[in-house]
């Protein structure tokens, strides 16, 4: 599949302060969308995006369409640092956005975020990932 491209942005892995609503959370499940220090996929962002290039599957119907696109998947870090609350935030096809949830959902526990006093907390994160498949 040497035609087939799959490329993680770098300078777009970041945490956003913007209210992603998560339906099944009770009110009382604070969510820090900013927190001190950030949560991070063990060895960092540079590991993270080798962990999507290696499990992220093209299927058939996906190769020789010319997709190209983003995908936003957001999903919270638990302070176990488990991803919890996978979501769909920006779609590029349906195929597509399924393998993004699946392989971010495979993912490893993440180092959890911290308020200012060292205390973990639960934190929303933002994935990009950009396909390009000309």
């Amino acid at each position: 599949m040497k035609y087939v491209l799959l490329i993680i942005m770098f300078s777009s892995i970041s945490i956003y302060a913007q209210e992603i609503e998560h339906p099944d959370l009770k009110q009382n499940d604070t969510i820090v969308n900013l927190p001190f220090l950030s949560p991070e996929f063990p060895g960092g962002p540079h590991e993270m995006a080798r962990f999507i290039q290696e499990n992220f599957l093209f299927t058939t119907c996906n190769i020789g369409n010319q997709v190209v696109g983003t995908i936003w998947i957001n999903f919270i870090v638990e302070v176990d640092g488990s991803l919890t609350h996978v979501k769909l935030m920006r779609h590029v096809s349906e195929n597509l956005n399924k393998e993004a949830i699946r392989v971010v959902s495979l993912m490893p526990k993440w180092t959890p975020g911290e308020d200012k006093n060292g205390k973990l907390v639960r934190t929303g994160y933002t994935v990009p990932i950009r396909i390009n498949l000309r």
